[in-house]
């Protein structure tokens, strides 16, 4: 199996699709008197987006388009600073500084320096959209044994935001194959990947893959939490078969002096080999120094990286 990586690609590709996923329903057009406004974004946006304004006439010159100003064209409640640009002569572009806060309703009206290019007083319901709730975004399986040689499951979590896993715990229920699991949090700390560890408990055998339904119970939240869901969360998706040896994909992971690798996988590589080197197993062309090895989830691909190239693992 080959996967191609290219420094300068592969983050901007990850930042594209994790944006179309978060879109949802369009907000409806708000009219102002003679002028309506039609807003090019969903109903729940991301925390760090752009929001995008069109105008059913022009309101400026054309030699006024691509520059960014500070001056506020729509008044969005609670306060947002940011920057305008317009991208057209009937598209404003609103681009906050630091971001929308997570898990808040927003409402947006027309400021008055808008009803000036306008040539009257906008007046009208405001524009109503919200970021998104805490929710469970993806999730990879991976099989392992543990100290005492037990066959066990670890499942990673993909959060939107970042929990501290033993507060959201008590709150996420897991049902593989219709049978509630007991799990454990591996990780202590505040992130957005959390990782649960349970005892395989005869999946092992299973030829195909497993059916994994989580919710997190917004009654069963802390008060911290509590506030960054409306609704419960449910997320259903499926546990590679212990049969089967997937690559999830990788991590590129820059260092100030060397660069590195991460290879997920769907469970552990445990071949006897020299000092643990896993190099005649995996081949990564034009790398020099390669050396791989294996990791509590996956692999680790380390060695003289050159710049501005594009590898095959």
């Amino acid at each position: 199996m080959k996967l191609s990586i290219c420094k300068s690609l592969l983050l901007s590709c990850l930042s594209l699709f994790f944006f179309s996923q978060c879109q949802t329903g369009k907000v409806k057009s708000v009219q102002y008197g003679g002028l309506e406004i039609e807003p090019l974004f969903g109903q729940t946006i991301q925390t760090k987006q752009n929001l995008i304004f069109r105008f059913s006439k022009a309101l400026v010159k054309p030699e006024q388009i691509g520059k960014w100003d500070t001056t506020q064209f729509i008044q969005i409640h609670p306060r947002v600073v940011g920057q305008y640009k317009w991208a057209a002569v009937d598209e404003l572009v609103f681009s906050p500084d630091k971001g929308f806060g997570f898990a808040t309703g927003y409402s947006a009206n027309p400021a008055r320096s808008l009803s000036k290019l306008a040539g009257e007083e906008l007046t009208g319901e405001p524009i109503r959209f919200e970021t998104e709730q805490l929710a469970i975004t993806n999730c990879e399986s991976h099989w392992f044994k543990d100290p005492q040689n037990q066959v066990m499951l670890r499942l990673t979590l993909q959060l939107n935001q970042a929990v501290l896993p033993d507060e959201l715990a008590p709150a996420l229920s897991l049902l593989i194959d219709g049978k509630k699991v007991a799990f454990e949090p591996e990780n202590h700390f505040p992130t957005a990947q959390i990782s649960l560890k349970m005892k395989a408990d005869g999946w092992v055998s299973n030829a195909g893959n497993l059916k994994l339904k989580a919710e997190i119970s917004t009654a069963k939240l802390p008060a911290g939490l509590k506030k960054w869901m409306k609704t419960d969360q449910k997320f259903e998706g499926e546990i590679i078969s212990a049969s089967q040896l997937v690559v999830y994909g990788l991590d590129v992971n820059y260092g100030e002096s060397s660069t590195s690798l991460s290879v997920r996988l769907s469970q552990s590589v445990n071949f006897s080999t020299a000092e643990n080197d896993l190099s005649a197993f995996v081949s990564v062309p034009g790398l020099a120094n390669l050396k791989i090895s294996p990791t509590d989830k996956g692999l680790d691909v380390t060695g003289s990286f050159p710049s501005q190239s594009t590898l095959e693992l």
